[in-house]
């Protein structure tokens, strides 16, 4: 208190108005910022010296900052610059009356004018109001020691509590010849200044604003590894350490960061007579009175809080921030929040930042997940009855800054979904790495099975290649209300199936992700590229230009539509991550190209294999797409219901009971799902499962009959693939649009590629193997070529991966994919439509409505079957073995004789006539197939059968 008038100015008029010559009035510093010092006078003084144009102080020009109504809140701030006077500090008291105060203020004296400055002290008297704009105010009575007045000169005086010696108040009027007056409280300061600075803000805050009530703590040790706990924090209870809640108001981060908070924050153990005790101590950084003026005074204050038992909470609950960092205009988080079932047991959260916040019950467990536009600085712990118990602080990740590119090829199918990025040349797999925040620390076998079901996986399965992912949706917790599912994480979330807990009867699973399908679908995507996107920031990526591929069975219109669902998902997302998106349109070639073409230019650019006469099949989940090309063109493409379902999964599902005994699987677990819950059930079990057991059991199984008959109807099935190739080869080269004689090597890929690996001795197939070669004769067969040369089969280095890779390359400039006109089936064997007969080397060019389709006979089928099975014979294979009753005729395809050969193909041709009943209707509508592949399902249908029964 020995610099108060030190601290006080002299304001005076700038105006040439010889009327403001003698009009003064006082002021004092309360804050200082680079080389501006801002102080507090009365508004009626600023008016009083000629307006805002006409302010000195010190004879200094000074600026008005904010300035309130005379007769409202008669508070002016100014500024001034290279201005060096002590601080003074500020305080907001609710209770004053009564207390001692003292000021200081200028006045003229005598009839020479001087200008002196002195000290006056009283006691405070009376609280009232005033107002201004529909706010109120505090103002007191100033009751003057006897002895002493206040003057006309006085008004903004600053009026110091001498219990505090901080500024509570201004003086404003004097009544009484100065004996009493009028203070102004300091807290409409920031009524005329909304923009005033966060250190002189939190004045207002009184100590028991500050601090919450209770100390409550969670009775486990580093039970917080994600929070913000002040630096050297060790607390124990009962002998055993303890994780504190931090008791502090949260209107605290009105001013602090968590960095800044936590370093003003000190928790120390102490003793006392009473019981363990924690001392919580706030030192805030005020603007205040000290010799220097450039060093701020500290305003410390602590609370003593006793460490009660039944202030413990035993448990944690599960709490995580999605994605941990921050980015240049990255505005999506998500806090995920579950009680873990302990109930009151714990803590419940609140979010005050939440953008939106779906809480939610399932079962006997609480959830919340919110959505943030900024990375949250902390969040409350609330009890049972929502009241604020204390805070957990988060740390502010530093910033990324984002300067990088990435080419991001993006392979969504109806089954698998595979991201690939190009970066500085260089195609990889997109890294699944975890942007996971774990708050609390909870077990794992709580925390992960949570995090798949309800929000993000922290690892991807199986963690040696969690790419692809499969292609389902759950939105288990979304909101239940009438909307469509348009939120990614809150209405639906990708699912990462787990072959122990994947159950695929589930309401809330959606497997169902095909095109039709729109509202999941885009979903779906949704998340794949916000996930997507998250990465790339945390890699410091700047810009992506998305590559997508399309069915090659896509429309026009298809094209156009999935083209447009990216433009629309990324023009979002981009508002949300700061990412520049390049989404290709329709006819962007080199971004936007159907799986057939990325997969040829996987197999020339990354494995460096010629398209000079090349075949290509991409063995997805449903489909074969098969593309041929020559000297880098495509001259055919076409699409066929013939994959890993057909030729492995179908044939498990008729025989489960095998399928156990190969897995060592629970029969039970099977036996109530329907087909389709079944199919997804056995995808997830044979991508988890097929790979080790065909590594390490395949061998124990080879003698098996059962085992044996699974092979036998997996190489018909591939065979007759191989050989519905040679038919398209040979039929090309009668079209002259295939200038050879010779069968193509044939490049295979996709996730059913890998039934190769069933089909070869120990389990991998290899170009040596046996199966090889009959692959190759099959294809010769077909084509009706006299070459007998065995071209081989390259099995993909990376099975599911060759679309996305090759999405993001274009070394290798291949042609005729983005043709506009679309490549007829070829028939494979004899039909009529509509009465019109269709040769096997024909082309199925009908148009209209289908009101018969009709196959009569099986002519190229049973050659197949019959070559089949000669091909046996003649490369001596060992590890095929033939149907056991099957015979041969005297030339291929001729008409059956043998019991076994007519109960056969009698079975087929039913089954066969069963499908083409309901093949009827407009061709735009009808999935039409080439007859030959028909027949060759409905011959695996019979055969199955009987390799399940027998």
């Amino acid at each position: 208190m020995s610099n108060l008038e030190e601290s006080i100015v002299l304001i005076t008029s700038a105006s040439d108005d010889s009327r403001k010559a003698n009009v003064i009035g006082t002021g004092f510093a309360f804050d200082r910022g680079d080389s501006y010092t801002y102080l507090l006078t009365c508004a009626h003084v600023v008016e009083d010296v000629g307006g805002e144009e006409n302010v000195l102080v010190n004879k200094i020009r000074a600026k008005v900052l904010a300035i309130g109504d005379v007769q409202g809140f008669d508070l002016a701030v100014l500024r001034v610059e290279n201005l060096n006077v002590p601080l003074f500090q500020l305080i907001s008291l609710s209770e004053a009356k009564n207390r001692k105060f003292r000021t200081a203020g200028h006045h003229l004296y005598g009839e020479e004018k001087k200008i002196l400055l002195e000290t006056v002290n009283g006691t405070l008297g009376k609280k009232r109001f005033v107002r201004q704009n529909n706010e109120r105010v505090a103002v007191w009575n100033l009751l003057v020691d006897e002895g002493d007045r206040l003057r006309r000169g006085y008004s903004g005086a600053p009026v110091v509590d001498l219990e505090t010696g901080d500024v509570l108040g201004v003086a404003t009027n004097m009544e009484k010849d100065g004996t009493e007056g009028l203070a102004i409280s300091v807290e409409a300061l920031q009524e005329i200044w909304p923009g005033m600075p966060p250190a002189v803000s939190y004045f207002y805050l009184e100590k028991k604003d500050l601090f919450l009530d209770e100390f409550r703590f969670i009775d486990q040790e580093d039970a917080l590894p994600g929070a913000f706990l002040p630096p050297g924090t060790k607390l124990t209870f009962q002998g055993q350490s303890i994780t504190p809640l931090i008791p502090l108001n949260p209107i605290l981060f009105d001013y602090f960061i968590p960095e800044e908070l936590i370093a003003k924050v000190k928790l120390v153990q102490i003793n006392s007579n009473d019981g363990p005790q924690v001392r919580v101590t706030l030192d805030l950084p005020l603007s205040g009175m000290k010799d220097d003026p450039q060093q701020p005074q500290n305003y410390q204050i602590y609370k003593d809080y006793p460490i009660k038992e039944e202030n413990a909470l035993p448990e944690v609950p599960v709490l995580e921030v999605w994605p941990n960092f921050r980015a240049e205009e990255w505005c999506s988080y998500y806090v995920f929040y579950y009680d873990a079932e302990h109930g009151k047991d714990t803590f419940q959260v609140y979010v005050p930042e939440a953008k939106e916040s779906h809480p939610f019950v399932d079962g006997r467990g609480a959830f919340q997940i919110a959505h943030l536009e900024k990375f949250p600085s902390f969040i409350e712990c609330q009890d049972s009855s929502r009241n604020t118990i204390g805070l957990i602080l988060l740390k502010t990740p530093e910033k990324i800054k984002l300067v990088n590119k990435w080419k991001v090829g993006v392979d969504f199918g109806t089954s698998f979904t595979n991201v690939y990025v190009n970066s500085n040349d260089l195609s990889e797999p997109l890294e699944l790495e975890s942007l996971h925040l774990k708050v609390t620390e909870v077990l794992r076998e709580t925390r992960s099975p949570v995090l798949f079901e309800y929000f993000i996986p922290e690892s991807f399965i199986p963690a040696d290649k969690p790419l692809p992912l499969a292609s389902v949706l759950t939105t288990r917790g979304k909101p239940e209300r009438g909307r469509n599912l348009e939120r990614p994480i809150i209405d639906g979330r990708i699912y990462v199936p787990d072959r122990n807990r994947f159950e695929p009867l589930r309401g809330w699973i959606q497997t169902d992700l095909h095109w039709n399908n729109y509202t999941a679908n885009k979903l779906f995507l949704k998340n794949l590229a916000l996930h997507t996107s998250a990465i790339a920031a945390n890699n410091g990526v700047q810009q992506i230009k998305w590559c997508i591929s399309y069915p090659s069975a896509f429309s026009r219109r298809d094209k156009n539509k999935y083209a447009r669902t990216w433009q629309d998902i990324t023009k979002e997302l981009e508002a949300q991550t700061g990412i520049k998106y390049i989404s290709p349109k329709v006819d962007d070639l080199e971004s936007f190209r159907s799986k057939n073409a990325a997969f040829a230019q996987y197999f020339a650019d990354k494995e460096d294999f010629d398209l000079v006469r090349t075949t290509c099949i991409y063995m997805g989940r449903e489909t074969s797409d098969i593309s041929i090309w020559y000297y880098n063109e495509l001259i055919h493409q076409c699409s066929v219901l013939l994959s890993d379902r057909h030729l492995l999964s179908d044939f498990l599902e008729l025989n489960p009971s095998f399928l156990a005994q190969l897995f060592e699987q629970n029969m039970r677990e099977w036996e109530r799902l329907t087909e389709d819950r079944f199919r997804e059930k056995l995808d997830v079990l044979l991508r988890w499962e097929s790979e080790n057991w065909l590594k390490n059991k395949r061998d124990f199984a080879e003698d098996d009959p059962k085992f044996q008959g699974l092979l036998r109807l997996m190489a018909i099935g591939m065979g007759g693939l191989y050989y519905y190739v040679g038919i398209i080869l040979g039929v090309l080269e009668q079209e002259e649009k295939y200038q050879s004689r010779e069968i193509t090597p044939v490049y295979i890929g996709g996730s059913g590629s890998r039934l190769l690996n069933w089909l070869a001795e120990r389990g991998s197939f290899l170009p040596s193997s046996e199966v090889n070669d009959l692959l190759s004769q099959m294809s010769t067969k077909g084509s009706g070529f006299d070459d007998y040369i065995l071209e081989k089969t390259r099995l993909s280095q990376k099975p599911e991966d060759e679309v996305a890779c090759g999405l993001v390359l274009n070394r290798t400039k291949l042609t005729g994919w983005d043709r506009n006109t679309k490549d007829s089936l070829i028939a494979g064997e004899d039909c009529e439509i509509n009465g019109n007969l269709i040769e096997w080397r024909e082309r199925l060019e009908f148009e209209g409505n289908i009101r018969q389709l009709k196959i009569p006979d099986l002519v190229q089928l049973r050659t197949f079957l019959d070559d089949f099975h000669l091909s046996l014979k003649e490369l001596e294979i060992e590890e095929i073995l033939p149907l056991q009753d099957y015979e041969l005729g005297d030339e291929p395809g001729e008409e059956p004789k043998s019991t076994y050969n007519k109960f056969l193909w009698q079975n087929t041709k039913r089954e066969l006539d069963n499908v083409l009943l309901n093949l009827k209707g407009e061709t735009d509508e009808v999935p039409i197939e080439p007859p030959f592949i028909m027949g060759l399902k409905a011959l695996l249908r019979v055969l199955a059968q009987e390799w399940a029964v027998y």
